[in-house]
């Protein structure tokens, strides 16, 4: 820590001048000197001075450790998904924060604090913090700038900027901080999860089993469990389904250690999306089932899976039953805002009441062009795009069906 920019910032704090710190112990230039950190003073004059300021050399001393401890758990606690651990050490960091510009720590401190905002969700203040941080750039070092560009495609991530936040990723690729392990393991997870989002399976599943490598020499139990989720879904996607069945099984059994109610239900979605590509619709429904049965109504995932039960049952000609889930999924799209799942459920029941002309057109002049403009599920939309081109063959409009 600098003592002599302490010792100038406790006397400005205390409203002494020079003066009256110096009398007795040392000259005003000497002193100023001291403050400024350009001459070194002996420990017995650097005591008297904070003595006279109400503190002693240990406790700055202390102040200097106490602050890297704390910063070196801070971080730890956001890696081994300790939230509330999290929570608690930013709290204790923050009543030593006026001490933290004379120690080496100024910008990691700043960087972590992006880092921690970004993991409790509070993406304004990581962006406010990230632009800040942005300015400083330039004082960094080299690993600090490491940090800033990696937290920076996580800010990426969480606003669902996938595309970017891969470029960004891929930039650190071949940065060299083999020497963090833990860093390590979070960036393959991140790579993995920002392929997985672009559809790209096989490169998710390479550096997702990269991360889990590390995860498990780490001993990180949640974020193994995280990995997996990762895995299943992407192993599911490459249709390599009994590696991804395995990596459900793992996650139901273990699901205990993740203190997150959303999880579970989460599995049972996946496992219900893995059978019916596997082409065991009925007991897919069966997992559906159990999932929105441990689902808050008023989340949006309950929304989703009455649209999933929905389709499955169209599919399999159940018409009552997916009548039943279209129409619930059209009240909750309004309570939720929600325009794709309120396009998505007009249009299987204009089918499913027998309106195929008024669906076909449904779908050519609302469905597919709003699926088109949000570009998401490209299997979803060319199955659409399927449907109205057999639509119109049958309706023997060869060139719509061309088109």
């Amino acid at each position: 820590m600098k003592i002599g920019s302490v010792i100038k910032y406790l006397r400005t704090k205390s409203k002494i001048t020079q003066n009256e710190l110096a009398r007795g112990i040392c000259s005003i230039p000497h002193l100023s000197k001291i403050e400024n950190n350009n001459k070194d003073a002996n420990k017995e004059t650097i005591e008297l001075l904070l003595e006279r300021l109400g503190v002693s050399l240990e406790n700055i001393n202390n102040k200097d450790y106490e602050i890297k401890k704390l910063l070196d758990q801070l971080i730890d606690n956001i890696h081994y998904h300790q939230k509330p651990d999290a929570m608690e050490t930013f709290k204790k960091l923050e009543t030593s924060n006026e001490f933290i510009p004379f120690t080496p720590y100024l910008y990691l401190y700043e960087l972590y604090i992006m880092r921690y905002l970004i993991f409790i969700g509070n993406l304004d203040g990581a962006g406010v913090q990230k632009k800040w941080l942005n300015k400083h750039k330039k004082n960094f070092s080299q690993y600090e700038t490491y940090l800033f560009n990696y937290y920076s495609a996580l800010f990426l991530i969480m606003r669902g900027q996938y595309i970017e936040a891969d470029e960004a990723l891929e930039n650190l690729l071949h940065e060299d901080h083999t020497n963090n392990e833990i860093l390590q393991g979070e960036y393959f997870y991140h790579l993995s999860l920002v392929k997985g989002n672009l559809e790209l399976s096989g490169q998710a599943i390479f550096y997702g089993i990269k991360a889990l490598q590390f995860f498990k020499n780490q001993f990180n139990f949640k974020r193994i469990l995280h990995t997996l989720m990762l895995l299943g879904i992407n192993y599911t996607h490459s249709k390599l389904y009994q590696e991804a069945y395995d990596c459900y099984r793992h996650l139901l059994r273990n699901v205990d250690i993740l203190e997150n109610s959303n999880f579970e239900p989460q599995i049972f979605h996946n496992i219900g999306y893995l059978m019916d590509r596997m082409g065991n619709s009925n007991e897919s429904i069966l997992y559906y089932q159990t999932c929105l049965e441990l689902l808050p109504e008023d989340s949006a995932h309950y929304l989703i899976n009455h649209y999933t039960l929905g389709e499955l049952n169209f599919r399999l000609g159940n018409v009552k039953e997916a009548m039943r889930y279209f129409n619930k999924t059209l009240e909750l799209s309004g309570n939720h805002s929600n325009q794709k799942y309120s396009m998505l459920s007009q249009y299987y029941l204009l089918e499913l009441m027998g309106f195929y002309d008024e669906a076909a057109i449904f779908l050519e002049e609302n469905l597919i062009p709003f699926l088109e403009s949000i570009g998401e599920h490209q299997d979803e939309l060319q199955n659409f795009k399927n449907h109205l081109i057999k639509y119109y063959k049958e309706q023997r409009i060869y060139e719509k069906s061309l088109k």
